[in-house]
């Protein structure tokens, strides 16, 4: 390359960078796409539990009869045809409530590291 060929080369370089920076200093301003999110704490408990198992269980009642005016018939007639279905959770936990502990309650041996 002649003298003048890189002399035009380092002005194109010069130029490009001027006539660039401002887009990239536009570009660095602009406000990011923002995500925001909420978290409400409705209750907070003070648990003093070591539950060592838990059974989480649910249970479905279903209840069928025929009755008009509270009296069983043996007709199906529509609309006296009655159908409950209830789904009933619940939870079953295994292990020690803490705030009932008392030194009365706990033994140790060091010989058997019990």
């Amino acid at each position: 390359m002649n003298k003048k060929s890189i002399v035009a080369l380092i002005i194109a370089v010069i130029i490009a960078a001027i006539i660039a920076t401002p887009f990239i200093i536009w570009n660095a301003m602009k406000p990011q796409d923002e995500i925001t999110t909420g978290v409400l704490v409705e209750k907070m408990n003070d648990l003093n539990e070591l539950v060592t198992a838990e059974a989480i269980t649910k249970v479905a009642i279903q209840k069928e009869n025929n009755k008009i005016f509270g009296q069983e018939i043996n007709l199906d007639i529509p609309g006296t045809g009655q159908k409950v279905l209830v789904i009933v959770p619940g939870t079953v936990q295994a292990g020690v409530k803490l705030d009932q502990l008392t030194k009365k309650n706990v033994t140790v041996n060091n010989e058997k590291k019990k």
